[in-house]
């Protein structure tokens, strides 16, 4: 059997197994379940054809259904996650190992929220769509945009015609989503804008030169690590310029009326804020690579991983990223939800921290940051599917997607229990966390920016 046959059938095979239940009747049973909005001590929940039937307890069905026993298990939705790339530095595009532990770690949906490769990344998304490849669904973002005096390998277009039109040509292939980043102009901020805007599309941005208030006045529709990158409030920042001291980080009173009114104005412009707090821990001085997580780095990211680490042993105390701005990071957040902001959550893979297990990691961050557990799965669900504009995800609820994640134990009690996901649910596709991981020892980023 020649080569090429020999994978193609090795990839067939792996769906299979990898694959469960497509689409279905399906009844888990006797589960704990928890929503943004109600929990339920025990409960059924009837699947039908992939979309949630029933949800209440001793649901009679004809002995043909599938049974999923949920006896000792809590019932979630699953993650609509936001600021999940498929690339990370070192490694340009994460391709179907990264979209496949996406997927294990109970995300269905992702925002990319900026590419690298966009085109290899609109071909995963229409892979995905028909199931030659394992992973959520993808909401994809085209190259990104900056200033001039911006990184090299970004757009750093000026001109208002050829902004529209490349805006245009990514929309026309499938692109959903623009990124600005951290020189962008207010001018090329403005047209980014209202050319996404006119053809249906939405614009993020990683802002410096911008401030938080400038972007929403602007029509921005989300603002991407929220609290780190406000440089609003930046001592000597000189307008139009990223630049600027970060002392706020440490200083600025959260609960002061200086924040207070820019939440009111995010809010009233309905800006989200799609918040960042598993890369932020990656950063801060004790934080140490998860073993786990070396499993499945390429060697090449591994190593570039070890280096970061090493590199903050070295400068000890003078460390640039420090423990509190992870603490007053998460205090900022809850304060934004709870004012009715719309909070999202993303991991933005980078160093050790890894797609599906830095998304776990962070409903752990929003836990012990003081979020109650509907709080987090409002955050991580509910409006990552309102911002991506999605109706029929997010929630457990009937006529819903059967997006859903079953984890043993009781998950309220023992929030750590994320990380001990039984079967991820995707349109009523029954999956096993570790056969999506099976196969990918050492390879995600490998053959990509090595």
């Amino acid at each position: 059997m020649k080569t090429y046959y020999k994978v193609a059938l090795l990839i067939v095979l792996v769906l299979i197994s990898i694959q469960a239940n497509a689409n279905g009747s399906i009844l888990i049973t006797n589960t704990k379940v928890i929503d943004s909005e109600f929990t339920l001590e025990k409960a059924d929940v009837l699947i039908i054809d992939g979309i949630i039937e029933k949800v209440e307890p001793n649901i009679k069905v004809e002995a043909s259904i599938k049974l999923i026993e949920g006896t000792n298990t809590t019932l979630i939705p699953s993650f609509v996650a936001t600021h999940n790339h498929l690339h990370m530095p070192g490694a340009t595009f994460l391709g179907e190992a990264g979209a496949r532990l996406y997927l294990a770690g109970g995300v269905t949906t992702m925002q990319t929220t900026g590419a690298a490769e966009p085109l290899k990344e609109l071909q995963l998304k229409q892979d995905i769509e028909q199931g030659k490849a394992a992973g959520p669904d993808i909401v994809a973002t085209g190259p990104y945009f900056t200033g001039p005096d911006g990184n090299a390998v970004m757009l750093r277009i000026t001109d208002t015609e050829a902004i529209d039109k490349e805006i245009g040509q990514w929309v026309d292939r499938g692109v959903s989503w623009f990124k600005v980043y951290r020189h962008t102009t207010e001018t090329q901020l403005k047209t980014i804008i209202e050319s996404a805007h006119k053809r249906g599309a939405k614009v993020t941005g990683h802002l410096c030169s911008i401030t938080m208030q400038q972007a929403a006045e602007l029509g921005i529709d989300a603002i991407e690590h929220g609290f780190i990158h406000a440089y609003d409030f930046a001592e000597d920042k000189s307008a139009g310029e990223c630049g600027g001291s970060n002392s706020y980080r440490s200083s600025l009173d959260i609960q002061g009326e200086a924040l207070e009114q820019l939440h009111e104005t995010l809010i009233a412009n309905e800006v989200a804020i799609s918040s960042t707090p598993s890369i932020f821990e990656a950063q801060t001085p004790n934080t140490q690579i998860n073993p786990a997580y070396k499993t499945y780095l390429a060697p090449h990211l591994l190593e570039r991983a070890e280096n970061y680490l090493q590199r903050r042993e070295k400068a000890g105390d003078s460390w640039y990223f420090k423990q509190e701005w992870l603490e007053r990071t998460l205090e900022h957040d809850l304060l934004f939800l709870k004012r009715g902001g719309l909070l999202t959550i993303g991991p933005d893979p980078g160093l050790h921290s890894i797609p599906g297990f830095a998304d776990r990691r962070n409903f752990e961050l929003l836990i012990e940051g003081g979020f109650t557990i509907q709080e987090a799965i409002q955050a991580m669900s509910a409006n990552g599917a309102k911002l991506l504009g999605f109706n029929d995800r997010g929630y457990i609820k009937e006529s819903y997607r059967a997006d859903l994640i079953i984890v043993k134990g009781d998950l309220e009690i023992t929030p750590q229990n994320i990380n001990d996901i039984k079967l991820v649910i995707k349109n009523g596709a029954v999956y096993t966390p570790k056969d999506l991981r099976k196969g990918l020892e050492g390879q995600l980023g490998k053959g990509s920016g090595e």
